[in-house]
């Protein structure tokens, strides 16, 4: 038999291993300190830090953005559509926001990206600090390095004349966490050790456009899933703001891909340059009734890196996919956490989506519908203390009661609900089924 550990989460309080031997796998559940096992799927991609001379390298960028000398060549529309020109006019370009990008492998030499502030790379697949081709990755017509480098250059490209991301001038952090050459268990762990290696190095804001969908059944899509469950983490425990593609896979009607079922992150659907949504973008609702996609941003014919520039001569191309739409958002989000350091989550979270373009009809097509950064630049933090729950609590509450009313009348239950708004939402329900016989009381459950 061959058993080994692979990785190890603080987080999840958890190891990883692979093995082969059954007799092995039932022994280690019996042990006393062992809560549960979960068997690993495997998937399918479809505070400020200032350093020195990072201030003059602010106030450049800020000069150059409000003396009007951005030319954003053919990204211009996409930009546009989000109404982020209005705030690179302000001077705002995701400085001193520290971004994570979590993908396949980036072209670190490409125009759009070669004088980004990278502050770390590290490449999980190979355990090394390069996140750029290696002779062990290159399969043909099936380059890693073509993914990551289309979706960092959607979202903080700077090739002026050419192209622009949304937080050209924020600090990144490069994650390599697939392997293009197998789809194995093992990439999950990767993607976990990714999120808590960045979150120990300041992230502010996750984006990742990576999702599995092979191995996840529609009854699966709950947000519970070991990947899920760090996401949660980083959003509720470490301050960190989470943008994920919610798939590509409209049409074969499974819902969002995991981790887009997340629950404390935010996922991001397709739309055209109109508003309309696109026929690949996956939709809502998850299993457990969830609206998804929570927000949308264009995802067709989306100017982008070409990663193989040196060899077609094409520096840029154009590529669909909600792989685009998520890091036009996080992009977005980042300059709102500049103009606004002390947002939590939530407040970018609220400020998002009460001002999208669907905030008052969300749906599981487009969510709260397609966003506006102006608008959510200007959004008011609510003094109350309702607001720790925002928008995503009153969404709750509405779930909740629709489940309620469906028991009502399928049942003939009576109902009483005592909805108490905390950090967290909790809420205590008791159900009691009018023929007197059976009762039902639950209490604190957290949503």
């Amino acid at each position: 038999s061959h058993s080994k550990i692979r990785k190890s989460s603080k987080w999840l309080n958890a190891i990883s291993i692979v093995m082969n031997d059954f007799e092995i796998y039932n022994e280690i559940g019996k042990l006393s300190f062992v809560s549960k096992i979960d068997d690993l799927k495997s998937y399918k991609r479809m505070y400020e830090r200032v350093l020195d001379g990072e201030k003059e390298k602010q106030q450049t960028l800020v000069k150059q953005v409000l003396d009007g000398e951005l030319n954003y060549g053919d990204s211009y529309d996409q930009l546009q559509v989000i109404e982020v020109p209005n705030l690179h006019s302000m001077g705002y370009t995701g400085f001193g926001v520290t971004i994570a990008v979590l993908d396949s492998g980036f072209n670190l030499n490409h125009p759009a990206i070669k004088d980004l502030d990278i502050y770390l790379q590290h490449d999980f697949v190979n355990d090394d600090d390069d996140v750029m081709d290696q002779p062990v990755d290159e399969i043909e017509g099936n380059d890693p390095e073509n993914h990551g480098t289309a979706t960092l250059s959607t979202l903080g490209g700077k090739d002026d004349g050419e192209h622009y991301g949304p937080a050209f001038g924020a600090t990144f952090l490069l994650a390599k966490t697939e392997s293009v050459e197998i789809e194995d268990p093992v990439e999950e762990d990767y993607f976990i050790s990714a999120v808590e290696w960045a979150e120990e190095n300041g992230m502010d804001i996750l984006s990742s456009s990576l999702g599995y969908q092979d191995w996840y059944s529609y009854d699966d899509k709950t947000g519970t899933a070991l990947i899920d469950t760090t996401l949660d983490i980083a959003v509720e425990e470490k301050g960190v703001t989470v943008f994920l593609s919610v798939g590509n896979e409209h049409k074969y009607n499974l819902g969002p891909t995991v981790p887009g079922d997340s629950i404390r992150a935010l996922s991001i659907g397709a739309v055209y340059l109109n508003g309309d949504i696109t026929s690949f973008s996956s939709q809502g609702p998850t299993f457990d009734g969830r609206y998804k996609p929570e927000l949308c941003a264009p995802g067709q014919n989306i100017h982008v890196a070409n990663y193989a520039f040196a060899v077609d001569n094409e520096n840029y191309v154009h590529k669909s996919g909600t792989s685009f739409s998520a890091p036009l958002v996080a992009g977005a989000a980042a300059l709102l956490l500049e103009a606004h350091p002390d947002w939590r989550p939530i407040d970018l979270h609220s400020a998002l989506m009460t001002t999208a373009s669907q905030s008052n009809s969300p749906d599981n097509i487009k969510g709260w519908g397609l966003i506006n950064a102006t608008a959510a630049y200007y959004y008011e933090i609510p003094e109350d203390k309702q607001h720790d729950n925002g928008i995503v609590t009153i969404f709750q509450i509405v779930l909740v009661l629709q489940i309620i009313m469906d028991l009502i009348v399928k049942y003939h239950m009576f109902i009483v609900m005592n909805i108490v708004l905390e950090d967290i939402v909790m809420m205590k329900i008791a159900i009691v089924i009018q023929n007197g016989k059976e009762n039902c009381v639950l209490e604190n459950v957290k949503y």
